[in-house]
């Protein structure tokens, strides 16, 4: 009952913008329309000063979104953890953890050179990060300020990067990254519960520049800055294309989570299959159209929600399913592996589908704003 619930209402929130006054639709328009004027009054209350706001003793940049679910947070703290490292800034990650068991107490999930959480503690766009991520440490918790102190004082870095934070107002950052789907940037166009938006349009006013993601086609040769939305009080604010590049990692039967080799292409892979795919994200269908790009024929699915953390009988169910279709393969993604037991052992070859985050022509501009906005040369740059 709860699950048709939940369905029903997923369905309003991504359906279209007009419903009739007396229904569910409606209902959750009046719900929504009190959320959104609540979000406003409390963004309104931290920038005139009435709500204090905490400062770290390093430089803050947040990277967030307008809506729920995906809009590439993840790829975009990973790319830009990357780049500031390349650039010789000493960088810390601090997520709020969602769904760990650490997120309310906070930790430190790897302190750049091996992991000391399991994703079970913390969250699973954490882990996931803390994997990837090379001399990079990433810390956890609900209270971004404190994540950030602990970050601080265990790593002394020179900039802290907060994953999903353009809501949390309370930590003061140096630059605020707004990240917009090019497909669908703001939902419906109705807030919470009846759409997918966090709070009004207008608060994209607070940040310093838009990345749109998952651009179509060739990436604009510059930024633009003509979009009257984006918009800092007069000044127009610098708007960045970014494309999601497809990844695959692919295991062989007998083998567990623990085992995933190195990133490979997908476009390498030298024989695309027939696969089962699974996943709990917040786009899945996004998923299966990333596989079907890369040459994968999906001959059946298993979709969960977001987050989702997997029991062996599911994992049982999904191995048989695949089996029941003659798939020769199965398929899920980064997030959904690192909610998965490490000690499952694939009897079929498993592929573990990602994204990495490419701004093609842009990276240099991208790269001097951020270099701009920090006021200063990188330490390695000779000015």
């Amino acid at each position: 009952m709860r699950s048709r619930i939940r369905t029903r209402i997923e369905s309003v929130m991504t359906g279209p913008a007009a419903a009739p006054a007396i229904s569910l639709a409606g209902f959750l328009s009046v719900l929504g329309t009190v959320y959104g004027g609540m979000t406003k009054l409390r963004a309104g209350a931290y920038g005139r000063g009435y709500l204090s706001v905490r400062r770290l003793p390093c430089r803050v940049v947040s990277v967030g979104n307008l809506v729920l679910g995906g809009a590439g947070k993840t790829p975009m703290t990973i790319y830009l953890a990357q780049q500031l490292q390349s650039m010789g800034f000493r960088t810390a990650v601090v997520s709020r953890g969602y769904g760990g068991r650490a997120e309310r107490t906070g930790g430190i999930v790897s302190n750049g050179d091996r992991l000391l959480m399991g994703s079970a503690d913390a969250g699973d766009e954490p882990y996931m990060m803390a994997r990837i991520l090379r001399g990079v440490p990433v810390l956890v918790g609900r209270d971004r300020y404190l994540a950030g102190k602990a970050a601080v004082g265990a790593f002394s870095p020179e900039v802290i990067i907060l994953d999903d934070a353009f809501q949390h107002l309370r930590l003061y950052r140096d630059i605020d990254l707004l990240l917009l789907d090019a497909s669908n940037p703001f939902g419906n166009g109705h807030h919470f519960p009846r759409g997918m938006l966090r709070e009004p349009i207008s608060g994209l006013s607070r940040a310093d520049a838009v990345v749109m993601t998952r651009w179509p086609g060739d990436i604009p040769p510059v930024p633009s800055t003509g979009v009257p939305a984006c918009r800092k009080g007069s000044q127009r604010l610098p708007l960045f294309h970014t494309a999601h590049v497809p990844h695959i990692r692919r295991m062989d039967p007998g083998r567990t989570s623990r085992d995933i080799p190195t990133i490979q292409d997908a476009a390498a892979d030298a024989s695309p299959a027939v696969v089962f795919a699974f996943s709990a994200i917040a786009r899945n269908s996004d998923f299966v159209n990333s596989l079907n790009s890369a040459g994968y024929t999906v001959m059946g699915t298993r979709f969960f929600p977001d987050h989702h953390r997997y029991s062996e009988g599911e994992i049982r169910g999904i191995i048989e399913a695949a089996k029941g279709v003659n798939a020769g393969m199965l398929a899920t993604t980064e997030k959904d592996i690192a909610r998965i037991g490490a000690g499952i052992r694939w009897p079929i070859p498993l592929i573990v589908a990602g994204v990495t985050i490419s701004f093609g022509c842009q990276a240099e501009a991208f790269h001097r704003f951020i270099l701009d906005k920090l006021g200063s040369s990188s330490p390695g740059e000779v000015t």
